[in-house]
């Protein structure tokens, strides 16, 4: 094995465990937030909360401009050539710029909340609710901005444990306050307010103490126009992003009741957690991948995405095994019998969640190659796409959850593949080999084996570890007999299991094994 394409995958994997342990811990508490939010409100009123937070998301991100990503940009290229005061000059501009978007936007979304209540969902009981959630923005935008100058400055750590963990902690503490002394439903969307600003707060105190930054300090000022130009774009395919995520809810919103928005969540809720170690991938693998790029190692940087790709890959399956062949219980067990219609939303989302995963990080390695034009026209491309599908749907074949859910999962997989067959095209570099291939299809197989002998047995709640424990002893031997595992992947599984605390002798023997099988 390459000793680049090996320090690239250890880089990776300590990189990514970290965020991938992060975003698990911040994906346990918000589900653990929703779950009370869905046990102590109707279904209508969860159709509430699920609109307001899309459209306070969407607001966010307008308010944001896309200074977060410029300023990452910028003062990472300042620091390497040793511009300090430059560095420091963005940071300001930054948080000067976010002030005012994000006091702005929040302005206006509390003037417009009644019209947009009334005459955009024609539901005048989400007025109150929007106006308290918008003041949330302001506090988000600036933390976002202050966590992307961290990322700058090499303080990764920072999006772990304010954006990932704090944000949900400090909800899950306050709602559970509010629901034990039994506070109106809006009293939700104040506990999340109250989160935005003590996290707020907290951001900027372990810049001071990490690394004596003080974003807050505002004087001394300039790189506007540069920031904006730059940010600009990043805009734009954020906000692209952004209604492409939100496009279903928001439409289901107009031409669904809030009943059926409040079940469709509870799909959403659950198949986007198979997206999570897709994330973290993409977060640690973009200055990996860009180095390659810049150093002209194709050849490694090809090989570093295969092996990166089957392992987020892998790591989406038990979930999506669950999700797939027994929505039903999985639906009873966390929610109750009352959401068992999203069962086969949940379905068909986690099959489009999976695909993406299973085509890779490709807009990583497209943002790193220079093909931004390219991933601009993609994502407005991919976003009217979502649109046309949910609306013809949703509104026109009047499908509801099962139209939205379809719309959603035709767009991702059709921009997957868009994406990979342009990087493809330009660069020969694609996540596909044998060693992936066979093993990943393979695994379709055990699952509908596992799922015929299940359906002709009782389906009791313990049983379904038992299921999952035996779907993934399967995946694992397919991977043994099937050579599924190359090199890489052992020295990659071993970095994982080793920072997980499972270095045992009998492990490391195991991997002695597979090392042995693999040579010969």
């Amino acid at each position: 094995m390459s000793d680049i394409i090996n320090s690239s995958i250890k880089t990776a994997a300590k990189g990514t465990v970290i965020i991938l342990f992060g975003t698990a811990a911040g994906n346990i508490l918000w589900f653990a937030t929703k779950l009370l939010i869905i046990r102590n409100t109707t279904v209508d009123q969860l159709g509430l909360y699920s609109l307001v937070f899309a459209i306070t998301n969407v607001g966010t991100l307008i308010a944001s401009l896309g200074i977060h990503e410029g300023s990452t940009k910028y003062i990472s290229q300042f620091l390497s050539e040793n511009k300090l005061s430059e560095a420091s000059s963005i940071r300001k501009a930054s948080v000067q710029i976010g002030i005012l978007s994000g006091i702005t936007v929040c302005a206006l979304l509390i003037l417009l909340a009644a019209p947009i209540s009334r005459s955009v969902f024609y539901k005048p009981a989400l007025s109150g609710p929007l106006k308290v959630a918008a003041l949330f923005i302001p506090f988000n935008v600036v933390t976002i901005i202050i966590i992307w100058i961290f990322r700058g400055y090499g303080l990764i750590r920072a999006k772990v444990y304010y954006m990932d963990i704090g944000i949900p902690l400090l909800f899950l503490f306050f709602l559970s306050i509010f629901v034990y002394l039994k506070l109106p439903f809006i009293s939700i969307f104040y506990a999340f307010v109250l989160s935005s600003i003590i996290v707020l707060c907290a951001t900027g105190y372990y810049g001071y103490r990490a690394n004596g930054l003080n974003p807050l300090s505002l004087m001394g000022v300039s790189h506007y126009s540069s920031l904006l130009k730059f940010s600009g774009s990043a805009l734009l395919l954020s906000l692209m992003q952004t209604i492409f995520c939100w496009t279903d809810t928001l439409m289901l919103g107009r031409y669904a009741g809030p009943a059926g928005v409040g079940i469709y969540n509870i799909s959403i809720v659950l198949a986007t957690t198979l997206t999570f170690p897709f994330i973290a991938l993409g977060f640690v693998f973009m200055p990996i991948a860009g180095e390659m790029f810049i150093k002209r190692q194709l050849a490694e940087l090809k090989r570093t995405y295969q092996v990166l790709t089957k392992w987020i890959f892998t790591a989406s399956l038990p979930l999506f095994f669950i999700f797939f062949f027994f929505p039903e219980m999985t639906i009873t067990f966390l929610f109750g019998s009352r959401f068992l219609d999203s069962a086969l939303p949940l379905r068909i989302l986690s099959l489009g969640f999976l695909l993406q995963t299973f085509m890779g990080t490709s807009v990583v390695l497209m943002m790193v190659t220079g093909l931004s034009r390219e991933i601009r026209n993609i994502s407005i491309l991919g976003t009217l796409l979502n649109l046309a599908l949910n609306y013809m749907l949703i509104k026109r074949l009047n499908l509801g959850l099962v139209g939205a859910s379809v719309a959603t999962m035709l767009s991702y997989v059709t921009i997957s593949t868009i994406n990979l067959i342009i990087l493809h095209g330009r660069y020969g570099i694609k996540p596909f080999t044998f060693s992936y291939i066979r093993p990943a299809f393979g695994s379709i197989v055990i699952g509908l084996i596992i799922y015929i002998i299940a359906k002709g047995l009782p389906l009791y709640l313990w049983m379904l570890p038992v299921y999952l424990t035996l779907f993934m002893a399967g995946y694992l031997l397919l991977l043994i007999l099937l050579h599924g595992l190359d090199q890489e992947d052992i020295s990659m599984f071993k970095i994982i299991s080793e920072k997980a605390g499972l270095n045992s002798a009998s492990l490391r023997r195991f991997f002695d094994l597979l090392t042995v099988k693999r040579t010969l």
